[in-house]
C-alpha cells in the first residue's frame, strides 16, 4: 500500500492519510499498518509529544515524502 495524500490539523500534524485506492485511514490505523509492513516508504517514529507517527523513509523519492504529498 502507498500513501498518496495527507490531511493535517492546525498544528501541521498529519491526522489522516489516503492510499492509492482512495481509502482514508486515521493516523492510528496507518501506524499499525506501517508497523506490520503493509505501507511502503514510511517508518514509524515518535513526535515531540511521544505519539507514534509516520515518517518518510530515507529512500523515499522527494515527491513521495509525506510532507510533500497533496492534502485532501
Amino acid at each position: 500500500m502507498k500513501i498518496v495524500k495527507i490531511r493535517k490539523n492546525n498544528d501541521g500534524d498529519i491526522t489522516n492519510v489516503m492510499n492509492e485506492q482512495g481509502e482514508v485511514l486515521p493516523l492510528t490505523k496507518a501506524v499499525a499498518l506501517a508497523k506490520a509492513g503493509e505501507i511502503c516508504c514510511v517508518t514509524v517514529t515518535k513526535n515531540r509529544n511521544g505519539v507514534e507517527v509516520l515518517d518518510s523513509t530515507f529512500r523515499s523519492a522527494r515527491e513521495d515524502r509525506l510532507e510533500n504529498l497533496p492534502e485532501f
